[in-house]
C-alpha cells in the first residue's frame, strides 16, 4: 500500500477553542435553518452541505457529510480537492484563494476549514457557512475581514498529511 503525504496548514490544538466562536454575523432561527428569503442580499459562496443546498450561491463546498457522520450526497457536477481534517491543504488554499467563476466544489477529507482559504479570495464579497446546532454565520470580506484571515492562518503550522 502506497501512503501519500501532501503539504498542509495543520491547525494548532489551541486553536480549536477561537474557531468555535463565528467569523461573522451570527444568525440563529429557533425553529428552522435560516433560509434565502431571510436575508437580503446574494450570497457568493457556501461551505457546508446543508448551507449549499438552502442557498443559491456561485461557490459551494461540500464533504458530503454533516456532523462527520450522517451522509448527505454530491452535486452532479464538482471539482474535486482533497483536504485532511484538521487542516487546510495548500493546493486547496491556493485553488479557493483565487476562484473567479462559479463552481461546485466536493472535498475528501473536511470542509469546516476552507472558510479561512475561501475568505482570502478578492473576488468574492461574502460567505455564509453553518454554525453546528445554532445557525448560520454570515462573513462579510472585506479588508478587516481579510486581515482577520490572515492572521489565523499564520498560527496554522506546515505539515506534511497523508
Amino acid at each position: 500500500m502506497v501512503i501519500k503525504k501532501i503539504p498542509v496548514l495543520k491547525l494548532p490544538y489551541w486553536m480549536r477553542s477561537v474557531l468555535s466562536i463565528p467569523l461573522g454575523k451570527l444568525f440563529i432561527k429557533s425553529k428552522d435553518l435560516v433560509r434565502k428569503s431571510d436575508l437580503w442580499f446574494n450570497v457568493d459562496s457556501c461551505v457546508g452541505d446543508i448551507v449549499c443546498r438552502e442557498f443559491d450561491s456561485s461557490v459551494k463546498i461540500i464533504d458530503g457529510k454533516t456532523r462527520r457522520s450522517f451522509e448527505t450526497g454530491y452535486f452532479e457536477h464538482y471539482f474535486k480537492i482533497v483536504n485532511p481534517r484538521s487542516t487546510i491543504s495548500l493546493s486547496s488554499k491556493t485553488i479557493l484563494s483565487i476562484i473567479k467563476k462559479p463552481m461546485n466544489i466536493f472535498v475528501y477529507g473536511e470542509e469546516d476549514l476552507l472558510v479561512i482559504a475561501l475568505g482570502l479570495n478578492k473576488f468574492l464579497n461574502n460567505i455564509v457557512y453553518g454554525q453546528p446546532r445554532t445557525g448560520i454565520v454570515i462573513v462579510d470580506l472585506n479588508y478587516y475581514s481579510r486581515l482577520k484571515f490572515i492572521k489565523i492562518l499564520k498560527t496554522f503550522k506546515p505539515d506534511m498529511s497523508g
